[in-house]
């Protein structure tokens, strides 16, 4: 009670303080276009045009559009085409919201006109991933691609790492829904170490999600599986436990599709381990825990353990009745009842079971071929045409998807192995390279050594040389001293035989010290250096939509006094969306991929200005009435 009176004392206070925030808003943004009117030069027009144009497409002000009209005219004539690439992309956003996918081509294409003016890679780029994105609306595949990977080239070349792997991320969405396997698989690869690059953990969570729900309806279980652990690490690091319980059923499929029941039972483990960290007031709180029993029914199916198997399919069932969309989740419940019928024996339970799924509103061809496959064996005994016609169908769909995952397959495994040779191949060149510089560097030093060795036997020859001439010259030193001495006792001699007075003579001797000196050599080295049916028809959705509006019959009108105009795909996207389905749900409800609805929901964001850090839904609730 009192934590609740504390969290009413801060929703007062922060309403409380809201008037103020916007009047404060609104007193910059006059004082701003107060300055911008007095401004004595058009530089300085241009600078207070840049902050104003942008704090009024923050608070969305009624005359935006106008000052950013005179923002990009001033601009150019300025000569900062940049600054007016800037701000034409927030009139193309309105283009886009409005839906005038038309105007929003034609000032796109317009801007890219002054491409050549543009200082910055950046500009180009932005405006064509926007042109992309109105491509891949229009189901122009090959033309958002080619923009998309244009885009992505002009980012790296402009450093802008996190819109580089956002290009390279749409354009992997784009190649799945244009059911291109391998290059969907490759731009995912692409976006992956990208958003690694700058921690963005969140979009590597969506990256890897991309990547193993491809390699899972492609049958490479393997890599599936290794992209779903990553995914489980990420998630655990980051605390976010919803993410983590949700990729770990996941996981349970992969593991029951390779047969490994013994890390199934792993997995299913560790997700009834933190489940209840998952807050009871979370929108998914009851969908993760039907499908925790979903799985757990399947397992215990598997190991023929009936009792389990039917207390969680009971659990399940119950989990469905909390659901608001009860009927899409029944499919699930049928087809796990069929099997468990089938187990214990009950022929006609299970075949009901049976049929309610080919009869259901989900158009999953594997869950149909499940339930073909089961009416087969099933009815052989009793009704063979009937088992008969239902083995044709199962067998219809089973080559269908086998041809497709088959080609995929090997397609993806023809792609590593060329580029697994292509990098063979750079890397037999490079060591030829280091060789060829190896011996580059051993011919360098031969040549070295043999001029050292001319050089040294140079300074030998000459200091031997010099050595002897000093040796013969101290030699002829030496006897030229003897011969002197001997002329001095000579005369010494002669003198005292002459005179006879004489007594003594004195000699005296002199001695010489010599001194060499040596040099100090240096030697050099050498361094080196080196990549889904469509579900609601128009008449389901008038059933639909008339259903929803008596629950929530002010949601629609809302939109339109916001001045929110929505194509019919949008409106169900918002309406499903406000049901609180996730991803997964909505795509097999609208008989679509998960790609394409992560598409739908970009697009529609992109269209509304919606910042990412803040759901679809609250920030369409939460935009005041026009």
């Amino acid at each position: 009670m009192k934590s609740a009176n504390i969290s009413l004392i801060i929703a007062l206070t922060v309403l409380s303080l809201y008037p103020f925030q916007v009047l404060n808003a609104q007193d910059d943004t006059n004082r701003l276009i107060k300055e911008y009117k007095q401004a004595d030069s058009n530089e300085k027009r241009l600078r207070f045009l840049d902050t104003l144009t942008t704090k009024m497409v923050r608070n969305r002000h009624p005359e935006r559009f106008a000052y950013l009209d005179s923002a990009i005219a001033l601009a150019k004539e300025h000569g900062d085409y940049d600054m007016a690439a800037k701000k034409t992309r927030f009139v193309i956003q309105n283009y886009i919201f409005k839906g005038d996918q038309d105007s929003a081509l034609n000032l796109i294409n317009s801007a890219l006109v002054d491409s050549q003016q543009f200082k910055s890679p950046a500009s180009s780029a932005h405006l064509i991933l926007k042109r992309g994105a109105v491509y891949f609306d229009r189901n122009q595949f090959e033309n958002a691609s080619k923009d998309y990977v244009k885009a992505s080239t002009l980012f790296h070349q402009s450093g802008d790492t996190i819109y580089e792997a956002d290009a390279w991320y749409f354009n992997g969405q784009v190649n799945a829904a244009w059911k291109r396997f391998v290059p969907a698989v490759e731009s995912f690869t692409k976006a992956y170490p990208l958003y690694e690059a700058k921690a963005d953990s969140a979009y590597l969570i969506h990256t890897l999600n991309e990547l193993a729900s491809l390699y899972g309806m492609n049958t490479l279980y393997d890599k599936a599986i290794k992209d779903r652990l990553k995914i489980d690490a990420l998630a655990r690091s980051r605390g976010a436990v919803k993410e983590r319980a949700i990729n770990l059923i996941n996981l349970t499929d992969n593991y029951f599709n390779q047969n490994a029941l013994g890390k199934t039972r792993q997995t299913l483990d560790t997700l009834r381990s933190i489940l209840s960290n998952i807050p009871e007031s979370d929108p998914d709180y009851a969908i993760i825990n039907y499908f925790a029993h979903i799985k757990e029914s399947r397992y215990a199916f598997e190991r023929k353990q009936i009792p389990e198997a039917e207390k969680h399919l009971q659990l399940a069932k119950e989990w469905v009745e909390k659901l608001r969309a009860p009927d899409y989740y029944q499919t699930e419940i049928d087809l796990a009842s069929s099997r468990l019928y089938q187990l214990k024996g009950q022929r006609k339970e299970a075949i009901k079971s049976a049929k309610r799924v080919l009869n259901g509103k989900v158009n999953n061809p594997k869950t149909k071929m499940i339930a073909e496959h089961m009416l087969a064996t099933l009815l052989e005994e009793h009704k063979p045409a009937e088992a008969n016609l239902h083995l044709k169908n199962y067998l219809q769909i089973k080559d269908s998807i086998f041809n497709v995952t088959k080609s995929n397959a090997f397609l993806f495994y023809q792609s590593q192995f060329e580029t697994e040779r292509k990098e063979n191949e750079i890397e037999r060149q490079q060591q030829r390279i280091v060789i060829l510089e190896k011996d580059k560097l051993l011919e360098s030093n031969r040549r070295k050594l043999l001029w050292m060795g001319l050089a040294l036997s140079l300074v030998l020859g000459g200091g031997t040389v010099i050595w002897v001439i000093q040796k013969n010259k101290r030699k002829r030193e030496a006897l030229f001293r003897k011969l002197e001495q001997n002329k001095r006792a000579l005369e010494g001699f002669t003198a005292e035989l002459l005179e006879r007075s004489r007594e003594k003579e004195i000699l005296t001797h002199e001695l010489e010290s010599l001194k060499e000196a040596f040099g100090e050599k240096e030697e050099l080295g050498v361094l080196l250096d080196l990549a889904s049916s469509k579900i609601l028809t128009h008449d389901d959705w008038n059933e639909f939509k008339e259903k929803f509006l008596t629950v929530h019959p002010h949601f629609f009108i809302q939109m339109q006094n916001k001045g929110i105009r929505l194509t019919k795909s949008e409106e169900r996207l918002l309406a499903l969306e406000k049901l609180s389905m996730k991803t997964d749900e909505i795509a097999n409800m609208l008989g679509v991929s998960s790609s394409s609805i992560i598409k739908s929901r970009y697009r529609l964001r992109k269209k509304l200005e919606s910042p990412k850090d803040v759901s679809l839904l609250d920030f369409v609730e939460s935009l005041p009435a026009n």
